[in-house]
Protein backbone atom coordinates (compact mmCIF):
# COMPACT_ATOMS: atom_id res chain seq x y z
CA UNK A 1 0.00 0.00 0.00
CA UNK A 2 1.72 3.41 -1.43
CA UNK A 3 2.27 6.66 0.95
CA UNK A 4 0.37 9.59 0.17
CA UNK A 5 0.95 12.66 2.32
CA UNK A 6 2.03 10.13 4.68
CA UNK A 7 -1.57 8.73 5.22
CA UNK A 8 -2.13 5.31 3.26
CA UNK A 9 -3.85 6.29 0.58
CA UNK A 10 -6.11 9.09 2.40
CA UNK A 11 -8.07 5.93 3.89
CA UNK A 12 -6.17 4.61 6.82
CA UNK A 13 -4.34 6.41 9.49
CA UNK A 14 -1.66 5.67 12.01
CA UNK A 15 -2.40 3.93 15.26
CA UNK A 16 -1.37 7.01 17.35
CA UNK A 17 -3.73 9.23 15.60
CA UNK A 18 -6.36 6.74 15.56
CA UNK A 19 -6.26 6.89 19.04
CA UNK A 20 -5.95 10.75 19.08
CA UNK A 21 -8.98 10.63 16.80
CA UNK A 22 -11.54 8.36 18.45
CA UNK A 23 -11.09 10.80 21.70
CA UNK A 24 -11.63 13.93 19.57
CA UNK A 25 -14.52 12.35 17.65
CA UNK A 26 -16.64 11.79 21.11
CA UNK A 27 -15.92 15.70 21.78
CA UNK A 28 -17.32 16.67 18.28
CA UNK A 29 -20.72 14.56 18.66
CA UNK A 30 -21.06 15.84 22.12
CA UNK A 31 -20.30 19.40 20.54
CA UNK A 32 -22.83 18.59 17.67
CA UNK A 33 -25.28 17.21 20.17
CA UNK A 34 -25.64 20.42 21.96
CA UNK A 35 -25.86 22.51 19.71
CA UNK A 36 -29.50 20.03 18.18
CA UNK A 37 -30.24 20.62 22.08
CA UNK A 38 -29.99 24.35 21.91
CA UNK A 39 -31.97 24.67 18.46
CA UNK A 40 -34.55 22.40 19.88
CA UNK A 41 -34.76 24.54 22.53
CA UNK A 42 -35.33 27.83 20.17
CA UNK A 43 -37.73 25.82 17.95
CA UNK A 44 -39.50 24.90 21.48
CA UNK A 45 -39.43 28.71 22.82
CA UNK A 46 -40.57 30.17 19.70
CA UNK A 47 -43.66 31.80 20.74
CA UNK A 48 -44.81 32.54 17.05
CA UNK A 49 -45.83 29.50 15.97
CA UNK A 50 -48.65 27.33 17.41
CA UNK A 51 -47.97 24.04 19.71
CA UNK A 52 -48.61 22.18 16.45
CA UNK A 53 -46.42 23.62 14.49
CA UNK A 54 -43.42 23.73 17.16
CA UNK A 55 -43.56 19.60 17.18
CA UNK A 56 -43.68 19.78 13.36
CA UNK A 57 -40.71 21.67 13.23
CA UNK A 58 -38.82 20.36 15.76
CA UNK A 59 -39.58 16.89 14.04
CA UNK A 60 -38.52 17.98 10.85
CA UNK A 61 -35.10 19.50 12.38
CA UNK A 62 -34.36 16.41 14.25
CA UNK A 63 -34.54 14.07 11.19
CA UNK A 64 -32.09 16.40 9.34
CA UNK A 65 -29.71 16.82 11.80
CA UNK A 66 -29.86 12.94 12.56
CA UNK A 67 -28.73 12.27 8.35
CA UNK A 68 -26.41 15.28 9.34
CA UNK A 69 -24.82 13.42 12.42
CA UNK A 70 -24.81 10.21 10.53
CA UNK A 71 -23.16 11.90 7.61
CA UNK A 72 -20.31 13.45 9.57
CA UNK A 73 -19.44 10.74 12.23
CA UNK A 74 -20.21 8.08 10.01
CA UNK A 75 -18.93 4.79 11.05
CA UNK A 76 -16.22 4.33 13.69
CA UNK A 77 -13.42 3.18 10.60
CA UNK A 78 -9.70 4.12 10.58
CA UNK A 79 -10.43 3.84 6.67
CA UNK A 80 -13.15 6.92 6.74
CA UNK A 81 -11.25 9.03 9.71
CA UNK A 82 -9.73 11.75 7.06
CA UNK A 83 -13.15 12.18 5.65
CA UNK A 84 -14.99 12.22 9.00
CA UNK A 85 -12.38 14.76 10.41
CA UNK A 86 -12.46 17.01 7.10
CA UNK A 87 -16.65 16.91 7.91
CA UNK A 88 -16.47 18.16 11.42
CA UNK A 89 -14.25 20.63 10.92
CA UNK A 90 -15.88 21.72 8.08
CA UNK A 91 -19.00 21.70 10.76
CA UNK A 92 -16.57 23.93 13.42
CA UNK A 93 -16.46 20.31 15.64
CA UNK A 94 -12.51 20.54 16.33
CA UNK A 95 -10.79 23.46 17.88
CA UNK A 96 -7.44 24.44 16.13
CA UNK A 97 -5.70 22.84 19.75
CA UNK A 98 -7.20 19.42 19.29
CA UNK A 99 -6.32 19.52 15.42
CA UNK A 100 -2.73 20.03 16.70
CA UNK A 101 -2.62 16.62 18.32
CA UNK A 102 -2.92 14.97 14.76
CA UNK A 103 0.32 14.60 13.37
CA UNK A 104 1.18 17.22 10.69
CA UNK A 105 0.22 14.37 7.89
CA UNK A 106 -3.08 13.74 9.29
CA UNK A 107 -3.54 17.80 9.21
CA UNK A 108 -2.89 18.45 6.10
CA UNK A 109 -5.12 15.07 4.79
CA UNK A 110 -7.97 16.69 6.39
CA UNK A 111 -7.81 20.30 5.57
CA UNK A 112 -11.05 21.99 4.09
CA UNK A 113 -10.55 22.96 1.02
Amino acid sequence: MGVLMGVRDRTSISESDWKVYKRIRDRAQDRYAQRVLEEADRIRQDGTLSVQDRHAELSRMVRERDKEMDWIFDTLRRSSAVRCLMMMRSHDLVTDEEMQSFSPDVQRASEIP
